[in-house]
């Protein structure tokens, strides 16, 4: 016995028995100055995370950048001055109309309303201590989410964000480290509490405060733990993500107001691990696009029971009609007009595969027109997980009738992406560290009358289509004759770097604006840029 409770000290010892579970040292951990309740009121604790939990934070568009500079711009390591995406308090000012017009409003329409609801359901329970956490700088962040928070009448009893230093002096070297120590410090001060409930949006999160708990709980029961506790039941309740994205040429302007910051600090006060960046323009295909108006008419008509249930698994598009991959060979595009050409096309058949890709059949109007393919599809739809060349292999058409016919105008367009490119260059903004006398960065402009990150007005609230990157193999161009050609007049062959092995192949590859898990970088030992995250992932 004396053996066992030797033991039991010693491991006690190593899990902490020198900290003081009181509710002064566990407001330490928050940036707001309240009392908290007793110890012996609370019966249960609430825990809400923030970004894309309870607010739908912006994400970067990858229908503005490529998916290396997406990596880059949530990298904690490459804006040494100014913090990247989610280290910047400026981007998530941003979010909406900016947070003059944001603020009165409460940042309408960027909540997730059914967690906001269960937040006001804590704070309205006496026995119930209500927190919010997240691993956002504090010294950056606990201002503005304040502001935000109480724009909304959320009222917390603790908000804590991620400090430099922990109350112990602890360092944190991920987001998942700072909150598995908080949580340990609030269920040791609130003692009595015999339920936990936690909402989190990553699942890999949600995994880890799962096995936190029951690791928590069997300590309890054999008694081995830093103070004297019973077992609580630990609910985590997985919440799917509600991310939106800024207005488009909002996103352009702040990540270009971060380069000029970051390069005007470069010549300043020069650090052996920052870089210059420039923002460079590149074609990705070329295509026949399709506007808003009618992208929403034929998805209405020729797919709405695809439409009305449109989620996380399924997205719309009906938005192009393939040409060819990067910029067009000059005796092509005369061919087909050049850019900006009208061409009208009309449905003729529908079909679709396995329950994942929902496509038609169109055909030029008229129907000689000049250097046209007369065998054309149209993705309509997608589940995820299926690739836009899944369309070639719809066998099952059916021909539309007379009143689904549809005829639609499209403009022979380049689609653009961003890249966020190091040291000097000769690209699209190789002056980008010089800002306007407006306070404004290089216009914007240079996107608008092509197929670009502009046009459709604000993204907030649609899921992005994926970058080019999510076709199969170098080419767009499996089919046969279809909407993929695979070696014909306005195709290419197979392979490539972005092909099934590549960079962005299927295996491995990262999906472009994926919601990376805050400041949980590593530095990638071959490159020296940290773009390495903890987790990631959101739905379409």
């Amino acid at each position: 016995m004396a053996h066992s409770a030797a033991n039991n000290s010693a491991a006690a010892h190593l899990a902490g028995t020198m900290r003081t579970y009181t509710k002064t040292n566990l407001r330490r951990w928050s940036c707001l100055d309240k009392e908290l309740p007793d110890v012996n009121q609370i019966k249960a604790i609430h825990l809400y995370d923030w970004d894309n939990t309870l607010f739908a934070t912006p994400l970067p568009s990858d229908r503005i950048w490529t998916p290396s500079t997406i990596g880059l711009l949530q990298s904690q390591d490459a804006f040494v001055y100014e913090g990247g995406w989610w280290h910047n308090p400026k981007i998530l000012a941003a979010t909406g109309e900016g947070i003059e017009k944001e603020e009165p409003r409460a940042w309408d329409g960027c909540w997730d309303e059914d967690v906001v609801e269960l937040v006001r359901m804590s704070m309205e329970q006496k026995d119930v201590l209500t927190v919010m956490v997240t691993g956002r700088q504090e010294d950056r962040f606990a201002d503005l989410i304040q502001r935000m928070a109480k724009s909304k009448k959320l009222d917390f009893d603790l908000m804590c964000l991620k400090p430099a230093v922990g109350p112990q002096n602890q360092q944190f070297h991920s987001t998942m480290m700072f909150k598995q120590e908080f949580i340990k410090d609030l269920v040791y001060t609130y003692n009595e509490a015999t339920e936990m409930r936690i909402y989190e949006d990553r699942p890999k999160h949600a995994a880890e405060f799962r096995r936190l708990f029951a690791s928590l709980n069997e300590d309890w029961e054999r008694g081995v733990s830093p103070a004297p506790r019973k077992p609580l039941v630990a609910e985590v309740i997985d919440v799917p993500a509600k991310a939106k994205f800024l207005d488009p040429l909002t996103e352009v302007e702040e990540v270009q107001l971060l380069v000029n910051a970051n390069n005007k600090a470069l010549r300043t006060d020069p650090k052996p691990s920052a870089q210059h960046f420039n923002i460079e323009k590149n074609v990705l295909n070329t295509v026949y696009k399709i506007d808003e108006e009618n992208q929403k008419r034929l998805i209405s008509t020729l797919i709405p029971e695809i439409s009305s249930t449109a989620d996380g698994e399924v997205r719309v598009h009906a938005d192009e009609i393939f040409i060819c991959r990067g910029v067009c060979q000059n005796r092509q595009l005369q061919r087909l007009g050049g850019i900006g050409k009208v061409q009208h096309w009309r449905i003729t058949a529908t079909g679709s595969l396995e329950d994942k890709i929902w496509a038609a059949r169109v055909e030029p109007v008229p129907s000689n027109s000049t250097g046209v393919s007369s065998r054309r599809q149209l993705v309509l739809a997608m589940r995820k997980g299926a690739w836009f060349t899944d369309a070639n292999d719809i066998q099952n058409w059916a021909p539309v009738p007379q009143d689904k016919a549809i005829e639609f105008p499209t403009t022979i367009s380049e689609i653009i992406r961003l890249s966020l490119m190091r040291g000097h260059s000769s690209g699209l903004a190789n002056d980008a560290d010089k800002t306007s006398t407006s306070g404004r960065p290089y216009q914007s402009s240079n996107f608008r009358g092509q197929s670009n990150p502009s046009q459709g007005g604000n993204n907030n609230g649609r899921r992005p289509p994926p970058p080019a990157a999510n076709y199969r193999g170098g080419n767009q161009s499996r089919g046969r004759g279809g909407a993929y050609p695979r070696g014909g007049r306005e195709g290419g062959g197979r392979g490539g770097r972005q092909g099934r092995g590549g960079m962005n192949s299927r295996g491995g590859r990262s999906r472009p604006g994926q919601y990376r898990s805050l400041d949980d970088v590593g530095t990638s030992q071959n490159t020296g840029a940290g773009f390495q995250y903890e987790d990631g992932g959101y739905p379409y």
